[in-house]
């Protein structure tokens, strides 16, 4: 029964994963209370405590013979001083999945019954899983949350495994998680011990679209002007955020009207209660990669002294960032200003870069919100200079600029004698002789909106925003 169901469910949505679980359908117990596969939390220490077992099999079901079960267990000791105390144990089952050699999945589907006190907050979660010498490390990638109860019956759930969050795969092996509490939470600790779960027919389903690295030297929406809304989010197309906030739904990244140029810039927000926005883009290393340029606009709290670090770093599939390529901080408060980061001469063509932007507070936490604003991140060979020569001051100019046609006109009359105009990437794309003209056309609408570079012969550098 369970197998035709399963098979139903894989017809009406998306292909089943290459990815199996252990006993996914739970019908296979050593005992009531040992599930070959899948490791149990705390089950050793409960009998010391006089409790009952956090994990059992279960005859209320979905379908099959049976389901686990997981929930919070009451146990109790007696003191030095011959107190006795109560103590409270949350369930918590863990399996491992390895996708060595696979795509890994893009979505967790199964089924739940619950029933859970009040304040109480359950949890299927699906992380990296990485062996060390002195145990292992985890890395969030999906979570559901579940409060209250599904009215006694056993109710559908999907875990998507967002792309936008950790594009990298931090190892080979997944690690799903079922807990009866909030065991994510930064002080876990279970409310009742009459909070419990049923799961059943767990499957992946689907694959992890691949991640998207530029195959040559650019920064994919760097403007920031093209977002996707995931459930109520708003998201950066090729930028993505990182730690459990993300997964849990960081609403520190936020879409901004308040832009250095075109209609939006990204807002990176520390309001010192929940973990600050971290922001992430990975592209590809050229021979002309030299500078990371990009305008950032920033209010930064200075009682908990808030500094924003921008860092670029090599992609390992080992560390997330193994090489660091260049630094830079920004501290105190600035209307838009240009910024660049010279990448060291160690930069290697088609390294893949990871250019990562993140909070640090050197002192205690406050009340206050810092806020960052960022916008135009590029890519060069050439930096942007802090009194930002390239729009310096001088006895000619362009116009218009802005150009929403792409359309400009140098106006020098006889004190330039030709140009040359490059993109972001260091790539000429035009180069005139103007020699008399009052007011010399460029055209490079046919090209993609961006910042563009104008050379005159003459030394007089500006920079074209189309």
């Amino acid at each position: 029964m369970k197998t035709i169901l399963l098979s139903i469910l894989t017809l009406f949505s998306l292909t089943v994963s290459a990815q199996s679980i252990t006993n996914y359908d739970f019908e296979n117990w050593t005992t009531d209370n040992v599930l070959p596969g899948w490791s149990v939390r705390n089950s050793s220490v409960l009998p010391i405590f006089n409790a009952v077992p956090t994990v059992s099999k279960s005859t209320v079901k979905f379908s099959g013979s049976f389901a686990i079960k997981v929930q919070n267990s009451k146990g109790s000791y007696t003191t030095s001083l011959g107190a006795k105390k109560d103590t409270l144990f949350g369930g918590l089952v863990t399996t491992e999945v390895s996708i060595k050699g696979k795509k890994a999945p893009a979505l967790l589907k199964g089924h739940i019954n619950y029933s859970l006190a009040v304040g109480e907050t359950a949890e299927i979660s699906i992380s990296y899983k990485k062996s060390l010498s002195n145990g292992f490390r985890t890395r969030l990638e999906a979570i559901k949350q579940f409060t209250g109860n599904s009215g006694g019956s056993f109710i559908p759930f999907n875990i998507p495994i967002n792309p936008y969050y950790h594009p990298d795969r931090f190892s080979d092996t997944l690690f799903v998680t079922i807990t009866s509490y909030q065991h994510e939470a930064t002080n876990s600790h279970p409310v009742s011990e009459l909070s419990n779960v049923i799961v059943d027919s767990l499957g992946f389903y689907g694959t992890m679209p691949a991640v998207e690295v530029p195959a040559i030297g650019t920064i994919l929406n760097g403007g920031f002007e093209n977002w996707t809304t995931v459930g109520n989010t708003k998201i950066a197309d090729n930028w993505h955020s990182y730690g459990t906030a993300a997964v849990l739904g960081n609403d520190k990244l936020q879409q901004s009207t308040d832009f250095h140029s075109g209609t939006y810039a990204m807002k990176i927000v520390q309001d010192h209660v929940s973990p600050p926005g971290v922001l992430y883009t990975l592209t590809r290393a050229t021979a002309e990669t030299k500078y990371i340029n990009g305008y950032a606009k920033y209010n930064l709290a200075t009682d908990s002294k808030d500094t924003l670090f921008v860092s670029v770093f090599k992609l390992s599939k080992e560390n997330f960032g193994s090489i660091v390529f260049a630094s830079k901080k920004f501290v105190g408060t600035q209307p838009y200003q240009p910024f660049s980061l010279k990448l060291d001469n160690t930069v290697m063509p088609n390294d893949t870069l990871l250019i990562l932007f993140y909070y640090y507070a050197i002192s205690p936490p406050s009340n206050s919100v810092s806020t960052f604003l960022l916008d135009d991140v590029q890519i060069s060979s050439f930096p942007l200079g802090i009194e930002d020569e390239l729009n310096s001051l001088s006895s000619i100019s362009v116009s218009p600029n802005p150009s929403s046609s792409g359309i400009f006109y140098l106006n020098a009359g006889d004190k330039v004698k030709g140009f040359k105009v490059f993109n972001a990437l260091g790539t000429e794309i035009e180069s005139r002789i103007v020699k008399g003209e009052e007011n010399a056309r460029i055209d490079i609408s046919q090209n993609p909106r961006g910042i563009y570079f104008l050379y005159s012969e003459d030394k007089q550098n500006f920079r074209l925003v189309y």
